[in-house]
């Protein structure tokens, strides 16, 4: 985790072993891509810490109301109650919450 590409109030998740490669939405796919120094870019890559049950969930900054959320072993940016399978209000809460942990790795 860094100081948000788009703000700095957020974060971006940066790759240990890629540096400069972030994870970012796209089309609500959430991937690893590498900076490309754009506003949209940044925006993408960056997520805000909310609370959780038992940890935070992280809101996009430039999708007000999604949030990161793994979803059949998958990982999108999802919207509460969309029209998308991954946006089901079923375990969303759940499935929306991280818990922060020590690096595996320094």
């Amino acid at each position: 985790m860094v100081p948000g590409l788009g703000d700095e109030t957020c974060y971006s998740l940066e790759s240990r072993n890629r540096p400069g490669e972030y994870l970012r939405h796209r089309e609500s796919r959430v991937r690893r891509d590498a900076d490309d120094g754009t506003r949209l870019f940044e925006a993408d890559a960056t997520w805000c810490a909310v609370p959780g049950e038992g940890g935070v969930r992280l809101s996009s900054l430039n999708m007000s109301g999604s949030y990161l959320r793994h979803h059949d072993s998958e990982v999108w940016l999802a919207t509460p109650g969309g029209k998308q399978p991954y946006d089901t209000l079923s375990k969303f809460t759940a499935d929306t919450t991280w818990a922060l942990e020590a690096p595996w790795a320094p």
